[in-house]
C-alpha cells in the first residue's frame, strides 16, 4: 500500500491494530488516533553541493548555530536540560576522546 501511493500522497489505515509494526508502535498510534503528517527525509543530497561551497567560502557559518559542548559522559544530563528547554540549549557537539579541540567562535566545554 505505501508504495502505491504518489509522494506526498496520503493513506488512510482503517482496522483495529495492535502492538509494534516495524518497530512503530502502529496499536498506540491507532488507540490515541494519531496523525502522522510532514513525515519524510531531508533533501540533502539535492542541496549538499551548494551548502558544502557556500560553508568553505565562509558564505555560511553553520556554527552559529552550536549553544553547547559537552563530554560524551553528560549526553543523559543534556538531554534532560534540553527537553527542560533549560540554559538555552539547542544545539550540542557532543565531544569524545578523538574530537578535535574546539574551533574558532565555538563553545568551550560545558560541565554538567
Amino acid at each position: 500500500m505505501i508504495l502505491s501511493v504518489k509522494k506526498f500522497g496520503s493513506i488512510g489505515i482503517t482496522g483495529v491494530y495492535a502492538g509494534y509494526t516495524n518497530h512503530l508502535n502502529i496499536g498506540a498510534v491507532m488507540e490515541n488516533g494519531i496523525r502522522l503528517i510532514g513525515n519524510g527525509q531531508a533533501p540533502v543530497l539535492k542541496y549538499w553541493e551548494e551548502l558544502l561551497q557556500k560553508i568553505q567560502s565562509g558564505e555560511i557559518d553553520p556554527t552559529i548555530m552550536l549553544s553547547h559542548r559537552i563530554d560524551l559522559e553528560d549526553v543523559a544530563k543534556a538531554y534532560r536540560i534540553f527537553d527542560a528547554k533549560e540554559e538555552k540549549m539547542m544545539k550540542v557537539f557532543v565531544q569524545t576522546k578523538f574530537s578535535d579541540p574546539p574551533a574558532k567562535g565555538t563553545p568551550s566545554l560545558t560541565r554538567l
